[in-house]
């Protein structure tokens, strides 16, 4: 009966408060849940920063595990014979050194030549105001007039010389310049088998310009000169002067400029026949070395590489025979499980 008398009383603000407060604090607990929720999402949701510091410390492992590999790998692989490796060590020390010196010319020539391209821009010097012992390497390449006595009969031949592919020779005449210092003139270029026609004939003084120039070394395969036969092949001044009769002769020439040869009517000698442009293949030189070094390091790396797999070390008589009665004795060993006794049909 108490049962029943709950359906039969009236519907009151009370008694929906009553039923419809759970629902409201549900839903409260659901909000609150929610938001919950979505604040440790955002939380564990790594920023830009967390992502690109775990991207660099996942290449930094994976070059970590490829070098220690490779590492692993050469030691493994590389074992360089001593012998081979003392000569090969040799070799590319000393093409290394051969390297290392061209750089070191090329650095001198290219310093030579730039002071050749400056000395080479000032005006000519009259040689007649130098005093009679001057040093006369401080006129290398300079431009200069000189005046003085040109001793025709005392000139030589230095051959052979070639001047635009035709064979020829320099003609080197010595002259007295009027502070009495001696020098050797190369006045030019002329062809073989040419007569020259002295200018000078009736002059007693000649003034010349042309560049001071230091006298060639003997090349290796140049032949020596033959003062009896009158057969120059290189500048040689103390032989030169030796042979003229002027032991006096400065060790220097001058280059006669073309022009200022006072040839006359005649075509020869060429003047201007000094070579300002020094040949520098040095870098050239230096980078073979440096190459050759590098081949013969790579010829030495193949031939240690790979080299032969540690033995593996050979089983003896008795641990084979042991190895088979170990065999034998588990095969007869009885099993511990019982025996399951065949189905009865």
């Amino acid at each position: 009966m108490l049962c029943g008398c709950s359906y039969l009383l009236p519907s009151t603000g009370l008694g929906d408060n009553v039923v419809d407060a759970p629902q409201e604090t549900d839903k409260e607990d659901v909000n609150e849940d929610g938001a919950g929720s979505e604040e440790e999402q955002q939380s564990s949701t790594p920023s830009k920063g967390a992502k690109i510091k775990n991207a660099l410390l996942m290449l930094f492992r994976v070059i970590a595990s490829e070098t220690h590999e490779t590492i692993q790998d050469f030691k493994d692989n590389f074992k360089p014979k001593v012998g081979f490796s003392i000569a090969a060590m040799i070799g590319i020390v000393f093409l290394i050194g051969l390297g290392t010196w061209q750089m070191q010319r090329l650095s001198w020539k290219t310093a030579l030549q730039t002071a050749i391209d400056t000395k080479m821009k000032h005006d000519p010097l009259n040689l007649t105001t130098a005093p009679e012992n001057t040093d006369w390497e401080r006129f290398l390449y300079q431009p200069v007039i000189a005046t003085g006595d040109l001793m025709i009969f005392k000139s030589i031949k230095i051959q052979p010389r070639t001047h635009d592919g035709q064979v020829g020779f320099h003609l080197l005449t010595p002259i007295r310049l009027d502070n009495g210092a001696l020098i050797l003139a190369n006045r030019g270029w002329a062809p073989d088998g040419h007569k020259i026609v002295n200018p000078y004939w009736d002059s007693e003084s000649v003034s010349l310009q042309g560049i001071m120039h230091a006298p060639n070394e003997k090349g290796f395969f140049t032949p020596e000169n033959n003062p009896r036969t009158d057969e120059w092949y290189w500048v040689d001044i103390e032989a030169i002067g030796k042979d003229m009769g002027l032991p006096a002769l400065e060790n220097i020439i001058l280059y006669v400029d073309d022009g200022y040869n006072l040839r006359g009517e005649e075509d020869y000698p060429i003047g201007g026949q000094i070579v300002l442009e020094l040949r520098n293949w040095h870098l050239m030189y230096a980078i073979t070395w440096y190459t050759l070094a590098g081949f013969l390091f790579l010829i030495w790396v193949a031939y240690s590489w790979g080299g032969e797999a540690p033995a593996q070390p050979q089983k003896s008589e008795d641990a084979e025979e042991e190895e088979g009665s170990d065999e034998d004795t588990e095969e007869s060993e009885p099993s511990d499980k019982p025996e399951v006794p065949p189905a009865e049909q």
